[in-house]
C-alpha cells in the first residue's frame, strides 16, 4: 500500500458495496509530550463515545473505546509483531509475524497440527492471581459453552477451532492447541492474536459465577471490575464521561510508559479537534480527514503517516426485498461514486480496494475478482433486470461515533439516486450511542 497520512481504504465485500475504510485514527496533541506530575505521566484522550461495557465475550460494541479498551485491559497467548514504521516515532503490527505475549514462545507439530504454548512465568492478572494452563483452558470452555459469547466461538471456528476440547492442558504452564488442517494454522495465530483470543482470570470469575451465570458473562456484561492480564486496568469510570485507567505494574511486558491514561468523552468531533489544538488533548479520536489534513502543519501536532486497515461496512439485509436480489446489490455497487468519496470526504487519504482481504498480506491477490466501479448506466440496466421500476426507500444507518459516516451516506444517497428509478436511500437513523 502506498503510504499517505492515515489513509483509509474503500472497498467492497462480495458483490456489495463494503464502503469506505474510515479510520479512528489517533494524533498526538500539544504540548509534544504528555503531562508529568506527582503521580506520574497522564495523558488524555478524547473521544466520541464511552464503551457500554467492556467485557467481548458479553457481546459487541462496535465502538472506539470498546475495541481500544479490549487492548488495553487484556492480553492473549500470541500478539502481532511490532516494528517500526518508516516515519520515525512511530510503530506498527506486522500482520504477518506473531510474537509470545502471555506465552513467553511456541511450537508448531511437524505436521502442523498442534500448536505448543509456554507460558511466561510470574504473570500476574488485574485481580493478583498467577497465570496457569488453567486459566487458558477456561477462558476458552467460556468462549465456546456459553451462548452469549457466541461471537468468540464463530471467529475462532474460521480457524478450525470449534470446541474447547481442542485445547488441552499438557501442564501448569503448557497448553497445547489442535487444529483439523495445517493450512488452518495462519488463522489460527491471527484469530489468538485478536480479541477473540483475550485469556481471563478463571479465579476471580469463578468468585463471581452462579449457577445460572457459570462462567460470569452476564456478570461481566454489567461489571467494570479488572480481571484480565493487559497493561492497563480501570481505576474509576463515570458513566457517559470517561473512563481513567491506571498501568498494571505486573503486565507481562512490564509497566506501559504512560502511566495514566485518562480516555474522555467529546461527542462533537469539532470539540475534540479544539482540545487537541489548545493542549487540553493528548490525544484525538475520530477526527476527520480534513481535520487531520488542516493539522499537518502545526509544529505542536503529529499527525502519525501510518496506513489503517479499518472499513466502515454498508451491510446489508440480504433476505429481505430489495436486496434479496443479487443484481440490486450489484446495482448499488455501481451507483457509488468511490472517488468522489475518497476526494470529498476522505481529502484524498483513503484507497479502492477490491475484496474483504487486507492487500498488505503476503500472497494476497485480486486477481478474478470483478471491479464494481462507478456506472449509473449498469447500475440502471441491472435494476431494470432485477425488475425494479420504481423507487424503493432503504434506510442507512450510521454511528454518530464516526464524523465522516454522514458524507460518505449523502454521497451514497446522491449517487444512488442518479440511478433514476430503483434504490433511493431514505434518511439516516442517527444512534444515539455506538452499540450496533
Amino acid at each position: 500500500m502506498n503510504r499517505k497520512a492515515n489513509r483509509a481504504r474503500l472497498g467492497r465485500v462480495g458483490s456489495l458495496l463494503s464502503g469506505l475504510a474510515v479510520a479512528s485514527l489517533v494524533l498526538a496533541g500539544c504540548g509534544g509530550t504528555p503531562t508529568r506530575d506527582a503521580a506520574g505521566t497522564t495523558a488524555v484522550v478524547v473521544m466520541p463515545s464511552q464503551a457500554t461495557q467492556i467485557s467481548w465475550d458479553s457481546g459487541y460494541v462496535n465502538s472506539e473505546d470498546y475495541i481500544d479498551l479490549q487492548t488495553l485491559l487484556n492480553a492473549t497467548l500470541v500478539r502481532m509483531d511490532y516494528v517500526d514504521a518508516e516515519e520515525e516515532g512511530v510503530i506498527t503490527q506486522d500482520i504477518s509475524n506473531f510474537t509470545g505475549y502471555l506465552a513467553e514462545s511456541y511450537e508448531v507439530s511437524d505436521d502442523g497440527l498442534t500448536y505448543t504454548f509456554y507460558l511466561a512465568e510470574d504473570v500476574v492478572s488485574q485481580a493478583g492471581n498467577p497465570l496457569t494452563a488453567d486459566d487458558v483452558v477456561w477462558s476458552f470452555e467460556r468462549k465456546f459453552d456459553e451462548k452469549t459469547a457466541g461471537i468468540s466461538a464463530g471467529l475462532l471456528a474460521t480457524a478450525g477451532l470449534t470446541s474447547a476440547d481442542q485445547v488441552e492442558k499438557i501442564d501448569e504452564s503448557t497448553v497445547a492447541i489442535t487444529i483439523p488442517r495445517a493450512s488452518d494454522g495462519y488463522t489460527l495465530l491471527g484469530s489468538l492474536a485478536l480479541p477473540m483470543g483475550i485469556i481471563y482470570d478463571s479465579t476471580f470469575l469463578k468468585e463471581q459465577a452462579t449457577d445460572e451465570d457459570p462462567y460470569a458473562v452476564a456478570w461481566a456484561a454489567t461489571s467494570y471490575d479488572n480481571y484480565g492480564y493487559g497493561p492497563y486496568k480501570i481505576e474509576t469510570l463515570t458513566d457517559g464521561a470517561e473512563t481513567v485507567l491506571v498501568a498494571n505494574e505486573d503486565h507481562v511486558g512490564g509497566p506501559p510508559a504512560i502511566d495514566r491514561l485518562v480516555r474522555r468523552v467529546v461527542p462533537e468531533v469539532g470539540n475534540r479537534l479544539n482540545a487537541l489544538r489548545s493542549g487540553d488533548a493528548d490525544v484525538a479520536i475520530a477526527l476527520r480527514p480534513s481535520d487531520m489534513a488542516s493539522l499537518e502543519s502545526e509544529a505542536n501536532v503529529f499527525v502519525p503517516a501510518i496506513a489503517t486497515n479499518q472499513r466502515l461496512f454498508i451491510t446489508l439485509v440480504v433476505t429481505k426485498a430489495p436486496f434479496d436480489n443479487p443484481r440490486v446489490r450489484q446495482a448499488l455497487a455501481h451507483a457509488v461514486d468511490y472517488d468522489r468519496i475518497i476526494d470529498e470526504v476522505y481529502s484524498g487519504q483513503a484507497e479502492r480496494q477490491y475484496g474483504f482481504l487486507n492487500p498488505d498480506l503476503d500472497g494476497y491477490t485480486d486477481e478474478g475478482l470483478p471491479n464494481w466501479d462507478y456506472d449509473p448506466a449498469a447500475a440502471r440496466a441491472l435494476l431494470e433486470e432485477a425488475g425494479v421500476t420504481t423507487p424503493v426507500d432503504v434506510t442507512l444507518t450510521i454511528s454518530n461515533a464516526d464524523p465522516v459516516a454522514a458524507d460518505i451516506r449523502n454521497r451514497t444517497s446522491n449517487s444512488a439516486r442518479h440511478t433514476s428509478g430503483g434504490v433511493r436511500p431514505g434518511t439516516s437513523r442517527r444512534p444515539t450511542s455506538c452499540s450496533g
